[in-house]
């Protein structure tokens, strides 16, 4: 009989993954192995190096993977989706959307954060090149906002967090706005899809027993909330 083989997931910081870590700690599954990365971008540049099998992501990040050229995903899961938890986060002079003319807005390119800007500009007058984009990892937003580089960041928690509790600046837009914009995917390359699909299979099962999990906390534990 063939060895089963272990599946490698990266997984960024954001409360919509935490499942992931329910499923290794409580060994719902023997094939999975979490590779923690500092960003989305993290994650897909591990995915193209063929570092991990699998990420958690948005259509964003698949569609970067199948433009690289380097290698092939598709999702075969949903996740979750952000009401809310995605956002744009501005100094206090800047009030609406519209103000963002002009201003530099820090985001990840090629990462969930241009779902959030797209949905954004749809909600105002505003064109793409009417804003100065500032590439900048999420883990470095809150120094570019408290040294003025940035004017506003496109973020999700845990930085939104920082960012929110940070005197100056405020939440400009979110995803409670556009409910639909940012859906979490469980991306997986073809080949493991092709040549895995046990393990992958055995993957896709444990994510309703976290669920199922976390619906026990919520129940016993009433201060327990989803952060998306």
């Amino acid at each position: 009989m063939n060895e089963l083989k272990t599946l490698r997931i990266a997984v960024n910081p954001w409360p919509g993954y935490g499942y992931f870590a329910v499923v290794e700690e409580r060994e719902y599954t023997s094939v999975l192995e979490i590779v923690e990365t500092a960003s989305l971008s993290d994650s897909v540049r591990a995915f193209n190096r063929g570092q991990v099998d699998m990420l958690g992501g948005t259509l964003a990040e698949l569609a970067a993977i199948n433009h690289s050229g380097k290698r092939t995903a598709s999702a075969v899961l949903v996740l979750n989706r952000s009401v809310g938890a995605d956002m744009i986060v501005a100094s206090n002079e800047i009030t609406s959307l519209e103000q963002l003319a002009g201003k530099r807005l820090a985001l990840e390119k090629g990462s969930a954060n241009v779902l959030v800007l797209a949905m954004a500009l749809s909600k105002s007058g505003l064109q793409l090149d009417q804003i100065d984009l500032l590439p900048v990892p999420q883990g470095e937003m809150p120094v570019a906002m408290m040294t003025g580089h940035a004017d506003a960041a496109i973020t999700y928690p845990p930085t939104s967090v920082e960012l929110e509790s940070l005197v100056g600046f405020s939440r400009l837009f979110d995803t409670s706005q556009a409910p639909n914009a940012v859906i979490d995917l469980l991306i997986v390359a073809d080949e493991v899809i092709d040549q895995h699909p046990k393990e992958l299979a055995s993957v896709m099962d444990t994510t309703n027993k976290s669920d199922n999990f976390a619906l026990t906390c919520s129940v016993h534990q009433p201060h327990f909330k989803h952060a998306f």
